[in-house]
C-alpha cells in the first residue's frame, strides 16, 4: 500500500486553513495532498480521506447523490458546520451542541487510535483564550456534543472527552466519519492538539470503508399518565437536575405534556423529536407556574423521525433549590377510521377559522360531507341547526384536540414581552455583568456585555451617562435611560404612536433624578441594576424588521421593568400592551403626525392600515386581529385600489366585511381581545422583506397585499384568489 491520498477543502472564514492543514499532514512524510475549489467537487474525488472545514450554510441540502457518496467515504469534518454536515447524513450519531473557549480536554482509549496516552489533560489552542462573549468567524471554540458517551458504544468510537464533562466527546467516529470540533487555524492549535489531529488522519486512512448504517439504541418508552419525581438544584458536575423522557409514535397523535412543580424558581420543560428536532418547543417558568407543551405529530413527522425517539426533557436550573415535579401526559388520537388531520407547522388562528366556517356553511347546505363530519363527533345536533360553537368543536376533534380553546391557544400568537416575573433574570445577568466587570461596569462594559446595540441607541445610551455624570450621579438609572430616549428620532416616533402625553414627561424625570444623592465622581458613571433590568428585557421583545436592540426595544423594557420610569410612563398613557403592538407588529395605537424618515419601517400608508385594523377589531370587540381586518383596512389605500381596478374585485370589500362580522370570534368585555395573529405578523414581516429586496427601507400597503397572496388556506388569500390576484400579478406593481 503506497502513501495515503488526502483532499481539503475549506470554505469557513479561516483564510489559509487548508493550506495549514496540509502543513500539519505533510510533518515528517511526504504524503499526497490535494486541495478542492468547492464541496461538490470535494465529494467526487477519490482521495482516501476528505478533510473538511466548512463555514455555515444550514439552509443548504445536499443532493441524495451526495448523500450516497459521502456515506462511502472516509471524512473528518471541522467546526463550525460541521453539525450541518452531520444533519445531511441521517443515519450519523455524531454531533456537537455545545460551544466553550479553551475547554479542556482528554485523550480516551479508542479503536482507531488504541489505548489514550498520555491521561493527562491537554488544552486545544497553542494560546490561552480569554474568555469572551464576542464571538467572530476567526475565535477560537470547541465545540463538543452534549451525548453521553457511552450511550452509542461500541458502533460510535469516542477518540477526545471534555475534561470535566467525561461522558462527552470533542472528536469522535461513527463509521468512516470523524467529526472534530475544535474551530481555529491548524496553526492556532496546540502541539497535542496538531500531533492528534495528523494520527487520526493517517489512521483513518488505512480504516476500512464500512457501511452507514442506523444505529438503534433501546430506550424505555414513557406511557401517557401522571409520574412525581425530585429534582435536585443546579450546581456543577455531580447534581442530577433533569430527567429525560421518551416516546414512539405509530399514528397520527396530539401530544401534550404539563409539568405542575414546587420549590424551583427556574424550571424547563424541552420536547423535540429525532435528529431534526421536529416540533422543537421550549417552555420557561419562575415561581411554581404550571408548564404546558401541545404537539400535533402528523404521520409525516412520525416518518422522519424513523428509528429515534420523540424526547421531553426536565430541567431545574435553580442553583439554590431543588424541585418536587408533577408531569402528566397525554396522547389525543382517533379511532383508525377517523384520523387526525394535519396541522401545518405555521398554521394560525386563520387557518383554523377558516376550516370551521366551511364545515358549518357545508353543514348548514346540506353537503353530505360536512354532515357526516359533524355526525361522527356530535351525533346529537341536527345538520340544519349547526352553529359555530359546534363547528369549532368538531375542528378541534378533526384536528386531534379535545376542544376548541385547546387547539386555538395551540397556534395563537405568543405575547412576545418577558413575563412580569422575569426579575430573577434580570438578577442572574446583572450578577453575571457585575462579576466580568469587577473594577467598572460603565458605558464600554455595557456596550460589550450587550453586543447588539445600534447606533442610534448607542449614541442615546451615551447621552445618558452624560446626563448622569452632569448631574453628580455615581449610577445610571432607569429615569437616565428614558430621559435620553425623548430624543431619539425613533423611540419619539414610537411613544407617539401609543398615545404618549410628552409635556408631562421632562419635569416627572426631573423630580425623580433630583432624589437621587448627589455625589463627586472619581471614575465612570456606573451601571445599577434598575438600567440593566430595561437592557435585559428589550432582547426579549421582537422589533419589527430591525436587528440588534433598537430605541423600540429599549423602551419595551422600561416599561416591562416596573420602575419608576415605567410608573411615569403609565401615567403618561403609555403601557407595555400598546408599545409590543407597536414595536413587534406595527400596529399604531395614534398615528403620529409628520413621522421623522428613518422612524419607522412601515410607509404611512401601510402604518395607517394597521391602525384602521386595530380600531375596527377593538370597537367590534373582536377577539383576534386578523389579516382579514388588515386587508379590509387596506382597500382605503390609493395604491391598492389603483392596482385592484385591474381585477374583478368590486364585491372584495363587501365580502371581508360580511366574513369578518360573522365569522370573527367576540370577547365578553371591551378592552379584552384584538391580540394580532401570528400570520398578521407574518404578512408584516414578509412586507418588510419583499420591501427591502426592492431596495425600500420602508414596506407599504402594495408590499402587504403582495405577502397576504403567500399565505395558504386562509380565508382572505380565498378572497383574493377569486378575484384574481396572487404574488404573480400584484409584482409587476411594486415599484
Amino acid at each position: 500500500m503506497g502513501e495515503p491520498t488526502f483532499t481539503i477543502f475549506s470554505d469557513a472564514n479561516c483564510p489559509g486553513w487548508a493550506e495549514g492543514f496540509a502543513e500539519l499532514l505533510r510533518e515528517g512524510s511526504a504524503i499526497n495532498v490535494d486541495f478542492a475549489d468547492s464541496l461538490d467537487a470535494a465529494i467526487d474525488g477519490e482521495s482516501d480521506v476528505l478533510i473538511l472545514n466548512l463555514g455555515r450554510r444550514d439552509d443548504e441540502k445536499l443532493s441524495p447523490e451526495q448523500v450516497a457518496l459521502l456515506g462511502k467515504r472516509r471524512v473528518i469534518a471541522m467546526a463550525p458546520g460541521v453539525d450541518w454536515l452531520c444533519r445531511q447524513l441521517d443515519d450519523l450519531e455524531v454531533h456537537g451542541g455545545m460551544v466553550s473557549q479553551d475547554l479542556p480536554m482528554v485523550v480516551v482509549d479508542s479503536d482507531l487510535l488504541g489505548e489514550g496516552s498520555p491521561k493527562v489533560p491537554m488544552k486545544p489552542f497553542a494560546q490561552p483564550q480569554e474568555r469572551s462573549e464576542d464571538w467572530t468567524p476567526q475565535t477560537p471554540l470547541v465545540y463538543w456534543g452534549t451525548t453521553d458517551i457511552d450511550e452509542f458504544r461500541p458502533s460510535v468510537d469516542y477518540i477526545v472527552a471534555t475534561e470535566h464533562y467525561d461522558k462527552c466527546a470533542v472528536v469522535m467516529r461513527h463509521a468512516n466519519f470523524v467529526y472534530a470540533g475544535v474551530c481555529a487555524h491548524p496553526r492556532e492549535w496546540s502541539v497535542e492538539y496538531r500531533d492528534l489531529m495528523r494520527r487520526v488522519a493517517l489512521a483513518l486512512s488505512r480504516t476500512p470503508v464500512s457501511d452507514l448504517k442506523p444505529l438503534v439504541v433501546e430506550r424505555q418508552i414513557h406511557p401517557p399518565g401522571t409520574v412525581r419525581f425530585d429534582l435536585e438544584r443546579s450546581t456543577h458536575h455531580e447534581s442530577v437536575n433533569w430527567r429525560m423522557f421518551y416516546f414512539r409514535f405509530d399514528r397520527s397523535t396530539v401530544f401534550t405534556a404539563t409539568l405542575e412543580h414546587a420549590g424551583s424558581n427556574a424550571m424547563m420543560l424541552l420536547f423535540s423529536g429525532g435528529k431534526e428536532r421536529l416540533h422543537w418547543t421550549r417552555v420557561d417558568t419562575e415561581v411554581g407556574k404550571t408548564l404546558t407543551i401541545t404537539a400535533n405529530i402528523s404521520a409525516a413527522s412520525i416518518r422522519a423521525v424513523r428509528h429515534r425517539y420523540w424526547m421531553l426533557n426536565v430541567t431545574n436550573f435553580d442553583s439554590e433549590n431543588g424541585a418536587s415535579a408533577k408531569l402528566t401526559i397525554r396522547y389525543d388520537t382517533t379511532d383508525s377510521d377517523m384520523s387526525v388531520l394535519p396541522l401545518p407547522g405555521d398554521a394560525g388562528f386563520e387557518h383554523l377559522n377558516r376550516h370551521a366556517q366551511q364545515l358549518l356553511e357545508g353543514a348548514r347546505g346540506g353537503d353530505s360531507s360536512a354532515c357526516e363530519r359533524i355526525a361522527r363527533y356530535d351525533s346529537t345536533v341536527e345538520p340544519g341547526r349547526v352553529g359555530m360553537d359546534t363547528a369549532y368543536r368538531v375542528t378541534a376533534r378533526e384536528f386531534g384536540f379535545n376542544d376548541w380553546t385547546t387547539i386555538k391557544s395551540h397556534v395563537a400568537w405568543t405575547p412576545v414581552w418577558l413575563p412580569k416575573e422575569g426579575t430573577r433574570g434580570v438578577d442572574i445577568s446583572f450578577a453575571q455583568a457585575s462579576e466580568r466587570y469587577v473594577e467598572s461596569f460603565s458605558f464600554e462594559e455595557l456596550i460589550e456585555f450587550t453586543g447588539d446595540f445600534n447606533d442610534d441607541v448607542i449614541d442615546s445610551l451615551k447621552e445618558a451617562f452624560a446626563q448622569a455624570r452632569a448631574r453628580g450621579h455615581r449610577s445610571l438609572v432607569g429615569e437616565h435611560l428614558l430621559l435620553a430616549l425623548l430624543t431619539n428620532p425613533i423611540s419619539d416616533h414610537v411613544l407617539r404612536s401609543v398615545g404618549c402625553k410628552f409635556d408631562r414627561i421632562p419635569a416627572k424625570i426631573d423630580a425623580l433624578l433630583a432624589r437621587l444623592p448627589v455625589e463627586p465622581l472619581d471614575g465612570d458613571v456606573q451601571v445599577s441594576r434598575s438600567a440593566w433590568g430595561p437592557v435585559y428585557r428589550a432582547n426579549f421583545v421582537n422589533a419589527l424588521g430591525r436587528d440588534g436592540t433598537n430605541a423600540g426595544n429599549l423602551l419595551a423594557g422600561v416599561v416591562g421593568e416596573k420602575g419608576d420610569a415605567a410608573r411615569l410612563l403609565n401615567e403618561c398613557g403609555v403601557y407595555e400592551r400598546d408599545l409590543v403592538n407597536y414595536v413587534s407588529h406595527g400596529i399604531a395605537s395614534v398615528l403620529a403626525s409628520d413621522p421623522h424618515p428613518s422612524a419607522s419601517v412601515l410607509a404611512p400608508d401601510l402604518e395607517r392600515a394597521a391602525h384602521d385594523a386595530f380600531l375596527s377589531a377593538q370597537s367590534s370587540r373582536h377577539e383576534y386581529l386578523t389579516i382579514e381586518h388588515l386587508l379590509l383596512a387596506m382597500l382605503g389605500s390609493q395604491p391598492v385600489l389603483d392596482t385592484l381596478e385591474s381585477f374583478d374585485a368590486g364585491n372584495l370589500g363587501r365580502d371581508l366585511a360580511t366574513f369578518i362580522e360573522a365569522g370573527t370570534p367576540v370577547v365578553s368585555a371591551p378592552g379584552d381581545g384584538s391580540e394580532p395573529t401570528r400570520t398578521f405578523n407574518r404578512v408584516m414581516q414578509m412586507a418588510l422583506a419583499k420591501a427591502r429586496s426592492r431596495e425600500r427601507d420602508q414596506a407599504n400597503t402594495l408590499d402587504a397585499l403582495w405577502a397576504l397572496c403567500g399565505e395558504r388556506d386562509v380565508p382572505s388569500t380565498d378572497f383574493l384568489t377569486r378575484c384574481g390576484v396572487t404574488r404573480a400579478t400584484v409584482a409587476p406593481w411594486l415599484s
